[in-house]
């Protein structure tokens, strides 16, 4: 009778298991640097469409088409 380490030994077995659990934690790792990376790109995107926003207010608060009030309201809404 020939003793060996495969899988119907048990420690063979234990070995999958840990061999599983690497792998779904890297795949976790993987997944959460790809969602902190598209966070990033959402925030750099919705800061350019913030400020390409700010800068029509202003020219047309600079053209008169708008009121002080109603520019402050405006850019109230903007910066929220």
């Amino acid at each position: 009778m020939m003793h060996g380490y495969g899988i119907e030994s048990g420690f063979g077995m234990i070995g999958i298991i840990f061999m599983l659990l690497q792998l779904v934690f890297w795949g976790a790792v993987i997944y959460l640097i790809f969602l902190a990376i598209k966070k990033l790109n959402v925030k750099e995107s919705r800061k350019e469409r913030d400020d390409h926003s700010m800068k029509i207010l202003r020219e047309r608060y600079a053209k008169r088409e708008i009121s002080e009030e109603e520019f402050k309201k405006m850019k109230e809404n903007l910066m929220d």
